[in-house]
């Protein structure tokens, strides 16, 4: 059940973020630049993130701290890896030039974006526990 759910949670993360990632590099950062692009685009990903979590929650039950941190780890894995895959696979980066791009503010500003999500299910959790 928890896999099920981290694996739920982190394919709708990833596919919502390769979609307004796309639409933001194509049609956004050429006329805002990369920061305030991806700056309009977190408030989007956060708010559905909240959403999602807080469906993932009462649809699997998740009422305790330690299963909603699990899903929340394993969707920010499944997040991250999909990433990696993107940027080695797609973008032609080595697996090392794809980690080096987080000593820019930019994706640091999405990796805060990312922990966040990955700790909407144990808010959602507490949140609706309470």
């Amino acid at each position: 059940m928890i896999w099920r759910a981290g694996l739920v949670y982190g394919l709708f993360a990833f596919g919502l973020g390769f979609v307004l990632g796309t639409v933001r590099v194509l049609l956004i950062v050429p006329f805002l630049g990369d920061g305030l692009a991806v700056v309009l685009e977190l408030p989007l990903m956060l708010a559905a993130c909240w959403w999602a979590a807080g469906w993932i929650v009462r649809r699997f039950q998740l009422r305790k701290r330690k299963p909603a941190i699990a899903v929340g780890l394993i969707a920010l894995a499944i997040v991250l890896s999909g990433e990696a895959a993107v940027g080695v696979g797609l973008m032609g980066l080595t697996p090392a030039g794809w980690l080096a791009e987080f000593a820019k503010p930019t994706p640091q500003l999405g990796l805060a974006a990312q922990l966040l999500a990955a700790a909407m299910p144990l808010l959602r959790a507490r949140r609706l526990a309470a």
